[in-house]
Order: C-alpha cells, then structure tokens, then sequence
C-alpha cells in the first residue's frame, strides 16, 4: 500500500508540475500576441495561418478588418487588382485579411467559421464559391487533409453555440473524409463516438472528453507559439501594429480600363485569353488531347452541395452575414474542352438558389464566362474579375457599417 501511495503522490506531483508549466506557457504566448498583433498579417496566406485559429481572431478582434475567405485564386497577388494590393494599408478604410489556399473548400471554411462563431458576428465576410468545387467526387480525402485543422475541429464540436444537428453533419463528414489516416486515429474516434449517438458512444466519448480537451488544449498552445514567432518578424521589420484607415474614392471604370489594358500585354499567345505563362506552362504542348477532355464532367451533383448546405447553415445559425461570390470557369476553354454549358448554367443557379434561399446575399458573376480577362487561367480570378469583387467588397464594407 505505502508503494502505491508513493507512485500515486509521485504521478500526482508530476500531473501538477506538467498543467502548470503549461499554463505558463500559454499564459506567456496569449500575453504577448495580446499586445503584438499586425494589421498587415492580413495579407499573409500562411497554412499555420489557415489551421490555426488565433491570428484570425485577432484580426477579428479589430473592427476594420474585413475577412475575404476563398481557395486558390487568393494566392496570386502579383495581379495589381487583387483586393489585398487594391486596398493596401487600408485604403478604403479597412484592412482585408485573406483566409485561404488550394481545396480550402466549404467543410473547411465551415469548421473554421463555427470554431469562432462569436467573433464573426456582426464582421464584415466575403466568401468566394468556385464551380470546380463541385466535382462529382467532391473534395478527396488528400485534399481534405492538406487544410484539415485539428484544433479548428475540436473548437468547433466544443462550441456550445453550435448546435448539436449541426455538429452531427459537420462529424459525419469529417468522419467519412479522415478515411483510416493514421495520424487523426484519436479525431476519426471522436467523430465516430459523435455520430453514433448512443448510450455507449455517449458514455464512452463522456469517458475520453478529458483527454480531448487536453488535446485541445496542447494544440491551442502550438497555434500561439507559431503565431507569436510570425508576427515577432514584423516588430523586427519595425511595422505599424495599427495602420490608420484611409479615405478613398474608386472610379471602378477607370479601374476596369486599367485592367484591360494591363490583361491585353499578358495574353497574347492564345485564343482563350489565358495568361501566357499559365498557357505555356500547363496546355500549349498538350493541346489537341484537351479536347473532348471534360466532355464527360458535370457540377451538377456532388458532396459539396451538402458541404456547402452546412456552411450556409452555421452562418445562419450563428446569425454571420457573409457575402458570397459565385465565380464562372473560363467559357472558351470549357466549350473547347467539351464540358456542357447546360451543366455549368445548373451548377451556378443551384449556388445562387442555394445562398438566397438561407437569406444571404450574393455576387452573381457567373454571366461573365466569356468576358476577356475576366479569369487569368480556365477558372482563377484574373485583372478584371477581381475589379467587379472590389467594388462589391468597397459597397459591402461600407453599407450598414
């Protein structure tokens, strides 16, 4: 007995050593983000960015900072129009904070944005929806775990605003993507005790809920640590914590212009008015095989749909306003490749229908598929696609502020 009392007293002190350190730790990190956060870490599109959670809360935490969350077309900011150059140091009186990279789809921006439901309310949101998201397979597991983020999911299922159909959907989901990755085995186990939904699931998630939360816990901490190392680069660099918003006038047909005749020098090697890069690089050389490639493709019917109905219906639930924009495809290269424009006309109407239905209001560009440089490539927003958005996110910001 004398034995056990020693090893229990030894696992005790051990217990309380390890949760006190720990505090410190986090203690440390909150503190120092507290008092350290850029406005211009907006414009970074980083993956401990995309996974983590308190940098975009931070930015959220200022009330001039507008949240623009998108995929792939975010990434090229070497186009002069992209809302991160248009807006620079808060030209239009706010900072744009961009969220998003390649297959940061709908199930992804949904944990994200149920994860910090309460600092999204009341936020100014733009959210941009792509056809090709609506494949007929939807988003595969690889794709799924290059932007899956632990801590955003148990955030999220612990979020007691959220309520518990929601989190039935967002599990199942999560749980038929994970698949058999070995390295989410815990997170597949708590999306399946989840989705059950019985009296032993129940117990047994009961059982394991201390050491989730822990798991949470550690994951915060390693979010914070990242972050506070990022932004230490920028009071090295010696930036502004704040930048003092600005007060512009945009003459969007002047914009426009400019655009076009920028677009014009960068799309002269092809019918499509694809940039030249982009078209030497991925089509020039395989040009014939394309055609009739997509002849079989539709967006018509796809997982994403649902996924999709789920974020519309956590920004419903939680009373976040978002305003969608629903991007076309390139039509020229879509017709050349066989893709039926019939299916593409569904895919946009199904998007609109599905965002004006929950009440939320949408930027329909999806009549422009055969504009000239509208698009740089056969789907990623190019000079002038991205204008239309910055006028709209120049209105949006500003009505109802």
């Amino acid at each position: 007995m004398k034995k056990i009392a020693i090893i229990l007293t030894v696992f005790a002190a051990f217990a309380i050593l390890t949760l006190s350190s720990l505090y410190l730790i986090d203690n440390y990190y909150t503190t120092k983000i507290n008092s350290i956060y850029y406005d211009k870490f907006g414009n970074e599109l980083l993956s401990e960015k995309e996974k983590g959670l308190i940098l975009q809360k931070k930015s959220l935490e200022r009330k001039d900072n507008l949240q623009l969350i998108g995929s792939s077309e975010l990434a090229d900011r070497t186009i002069p129009t992209h809302p991160i150059n248009i807006f620079a140091d808060k030209a239009d009186g706010f900072q744009v904070n961009g969220i998003g990279r390649g297959y940061c789809q709908s199930i992804i921006h949904a944990a994200r944005i149920g994860a910090l439901s309460k600092e999204f309310k009341d936020k100014k949101l733009v959210i941009i929806i792509s056809p090709q998201w609506f494949n007929a397979k939807g988003l595969g597991t690889n794709e799924f775990l290059m932007n899956f983020s632990e801590l955003q999911f148990y955030t999220f299922m612990f979020n007691k605003d959220i309520n518990k159909s929601i989190k039935l959907s967002y599990a199942k989901r999560v749980k038929s993507l994970l698949g058999g990755d070995k390295n989410n085995l815990m997170v597949s186990l708590y999306a399946n005790l989840y989705t059950y939904d019985n009296i032993p699931s129940k117990f047994t998630l009961g059982m394991l809920t201390p050491y989730y939360k822990f798991k949470s816990y550690i994951v915060g901490i390693r979010d914070k640590r990242i972050a506070y190392d990022r932004l230490v680069k920028y009071k090295k660099a010696g930036e502004k914590q704040y930048i003092e918003p600005k007060t512009s006038v945009y003459d969007w047909s002047s914009e426009m212009e400019k655009a076009n005749s920028l677009a014009k020098t960068k799309t002269t090697n092809n019918d499509f008015y694809i940039s030249n890069d982009y078209y030497n690089e991925y089509i020039k050389d395989n040009l014939d095989k394309y055609i009739g490639s997509y002849k079989n493709e539709s967006y018509t019917n796809s997982p994403e749909y649902e996924d999709f109905k789920l974020l519309l219906e956590i920004c419903k639930s939680q009373n976040i306003k978002p305003l969608f924009v629903s991007v076309p495809v390139n039509g020229r290269w879509y017709d050349y490749c066989q893709f039926p424009k019939e299916n593409r006309e569904t895919c946009y109407k199904k998007i609109k229908n599905l965002v004006q239905g929950y009440g939320f209001e949408i930027l329909d560009l999806s009549g422009h598929e055969y504009e000239k440089y509208f698009l740089k490539d056969i789907m990623h927003l190019g000079w002038k696609g991205w204008i239309y958005i910055d006028e709209a996110i120049d209105k949006y910001y500003h009505e109802n502020k």
